[in-house]
């Protein structure tokens, strides 16, 4: 090998071995780089570990609230309903009678305390003899007169007629009413109870008055 060639083949070898280092340094640039990625990853890891863990934790704040909540809100409600409990509301405007109760004492189930009467719907209960019945059509209109205000007049309507009364002799019917005959010696007629809705009532009716009714009947007036 000749001089030149020597010289050549060390050029030759020097550029390997620096192209060699060169890429070493590569490499290792390379390698420092992966591992600065390496741990910024596991960095993230963690991080995305914790804030994860962070995340359940007020998932289970979250649950643990609600529940605290929901028995908040059972708690209002049961204190709701008890004090709904000591009110008494009536179905239907009217007058208390017959009060038995005083302020501050207690009520007990099943036992009444006072009556509480109807004043918006009024009836009156007319006993007309059986033979006036086919004169008085269900509809038929009703001049009614009380007797504590017999100057006051009032309109009614005939709502029903009764069907059947307690009679007189024989066996006895629970449920039917009693209408007494004012003579014993004579056969009177029976009476049967004509149920009457008033139509314009006032403060004027009281339960168990009396009152004068006269039918506008279907050939006649009836009046009891």
């Amino acid at each position: 090998m000749s001089a030149e060639q020597a010289r050549t083949s060390v050029l030759a070898a020097d550029a390997a071995l620096d192209e060699a280092r060169a890429k070493k340094r590569a490499a290792e640039a390379a390698l420092v780089a992966t591992r600065a990625q390496h741990g910024a990853a596991a960095a993230a890891l963690q991080q995305s570990k914790s804030e994860r863990a962070r995340a359940e934790d007020a998932v289970g704040q979250i649950a643990e609230i609600n529940a605290r909540i929901a028995a908040a809100e059972a708690s209002v409600h049961a204190a709701e309903l008890d004090l709904e409990f000591t009110r008494l509301r009536a179905p239907f405007s009217g007058r208390v009678v017959n009060l038995n109760i005083s302020p501050g004492a207690f009520a007990r189930t099943g036992v009444e305390v006072f009556t509480l009467v109807d004043t918006g719907n009024w009836y009156v209960m007319a006993n007309f003899r059986e033979t006036q019945l086919r004169h008085i059509p269900a509809g038929a209109p009703v001049d009614v007169y009380l007797q504590s205000h017999p100057g006051r007049h009032f309109r009614g309507t005939v709502v029903g007629l009764g069907w059947a009364v307690l009679p007189e002799n024989g066996t006895s019917v629970n449920g039917l009413p009693r209408i007494e005959r004012s003579l014993d010696w004579i056969r009177l007629a029976a009476r049967f109870p004509v149920r009457i809705r008033i139509e314009d009532p006032d403060e004027s009716f009281r339960i168990g008055a009396s009152a004068v009714a006269t039918v506008h009947g279907s050939l006649t007036r009836v009046s009891q």
